[in-house]
């Protein structure tokens, strides 16, 4: 168990294992010797459960699928994309391992025994889940923001499968009861998550855990020392600034912040809760800035502009507290290297800061949540064909591996957002919950 736990903890954060079956298949237009074969593309209709290790309530369970083509041919490379959810007493969403041989291991806990069916949908293959945008994407973009590209521009490159395993036939499992008390299990996992750190001492939230009956439960109370920490450093006393910097996502969190129950925290643990709107660049009306259009590439140097100038805000004091996100639009428009640009550069900013005095407030990371990419009403349009899941794990991965060794915190809110079984707010919105 404690193996496990810690595995899945470091597939958060490992972005190198998770992209190296595809590493070399990333690049737009450039597919290697071998790949531009399209019999080598996975049949999910034809791919298969190879073998089962269900475990109690309380443990780890797993299976793995062996992919194979449409022709029936047993594949022996990775670069599928299975996005895999389990629903019954409970609700989860699985871990994915590729091991690069044409299996993929499907790594779960549940805590509940009964009867669970099991989704399993293939998204991309041959790695067309990763791949970054045309190097000219982001200045074709019909908005400063790099959206609106043109139909057309991809020349009919439609890679969005969701075929369900083996055409959809119904799977199922049952857990069995747990081998140890139940009271013993409530204990052990917080246990286990407060002793293994599992290279991230600042993860102050670790986002798994499960739905039952709408209400989300964390397999663990405390995902760390860390966590514990924080939870016990001195309440504000309606002092400093709580500053959300992100996309819509943030705001609707600020929103409910500042009007729902939780209101105290910008009335009176913090004296005020500020908000920055942001897509690539700030915006104030999205509407203007889907009309406005530049003609440029994407600008590093913008957003650098733009983040700096909120870190150097006399308002930000030691009681304040920034919590940011840079994700879902970067994803869209915004190859990886330039994402990985911007992560690094803003942590050596922050650190030049703080090594000067100029800056002494505590900084949140947020990660992306999931998507649905299916409920898109403009799925096959070329403008959404860089917004996939494994994109977003992979941008996640990497800014959370980064925060991490920088001793940022990180609240990491995709695993339950990607498990929660209603999925977005509506079966026409990919994105917002």
């Amino acid at each position: 168990l404690m193996a496990r736990w810690c595995r899945i903890h470091q597939a958060k954060l490992d972005w190198k294992k998770y992209l190296a079956p595809c590493a070399r298949h990333t690049k737009w237009g450039i597919k290697n010797a071998g790949w531009k074969n399209k019999k080598l593309k996975t049949c999910a209709a034809n791919s298969f459960i190879s073998k089962w290790d269900i475990r109690p309530a309380g443990e780890f369970s797993k299976f793995f699928i062996q992919s194979k083509t449409s022709s029936n041919h047993t594949k022996n490379i990775g670069g599928d994309s299975w996005r895999i959810h389990i629903k019954g007493t409970s609700s989860v969403s699985a871990t994915v391992f590729d091991h690069n041989n044409g299996v993929y291991e499907v790594i779960f806990l549940l805590m509940e025994a009964g009867l669970y069916q099991i989704e399993i949908n293939l998204d991309y293959t041959l790695c067309d889940g990763f791949k970054d945008p045309p190097v000219d994407w982001y200045k074709k973009g019909r908005c400063i923001q790099g959206k609106k590209q043109p139909d057309g521009i991809l020349q009919g490159d439609c890679p969005f499968l969701k075929k369900p395993l083996g055409n959809g036939k119904c799977i199922s499992m049952k857990i069995p009861e747990p081998r140890y008390h139940k009271e013993l299990l409530i204990i052990a996992v917080p246990f286990l998550a407060m002793q293994i750190i599992c290279d991230c001492p600042s993860l102050i939230y670790d986002g798994l855990g499960r739905w039952i009956n709408g209400t989300w439960k964390p397999f663990s109370q405390v995902s760390s020392r860390r966590r514990l920490t924080a939870l016990e450093r001195d309440p504000h006393n309606h002092e400093g600034v709580l500053w959300i910097y992100g996309d819509s996502i943030s705001q609707r969190f600020a929103g409910f912040l500042k009007n729902g129950p939780y209101s105290e925290i910008c009335e009176k643990i913090f004296n005020k809760c500020k908000t920055t709107y942001t897509w690539v660049y700030n915006l104030e009306n999205e509407w203007l800035a889907l009309k406005k259009i530049d003609g440029k590439h994407y600008n590093h140097t913008k957003v650098m502009r733009e983040i700096s100038k909120v870190l150097e805000e006399k308002r930000l004091d030691k009681h304040s507290v920034i919590m940011l996100n840079w994700g879902i639009h970067f994803v869209y428009a915004v190859n990886f290297t330039n994402y990985k640009k911007l992560i690094d550069d803003f942590l050596k900013t922050v650190e030049l800061k703080r090594s000067k005095g100029q800056f002494k407030s505590k900084i949140i990371w947020r990660t992306t949540t999931a998507i649905f990419k299916e409920r898109n009403s403009r799925l096959h349009k070329d403008s959404e064909r860089f917004l996939t899941f494994p994109r977003i794990v992979l941008y996640n991965a990497y800014a959370m591996s980064a925060m991490c060794r920088a001793g940022v915190d990180v609240i990491d809110v995709y695993p339950m957002t990607d498990s929660f079984p209603p999925g977005t707010i509506s079966k026409n919105d990919a994105l917002h919950y």
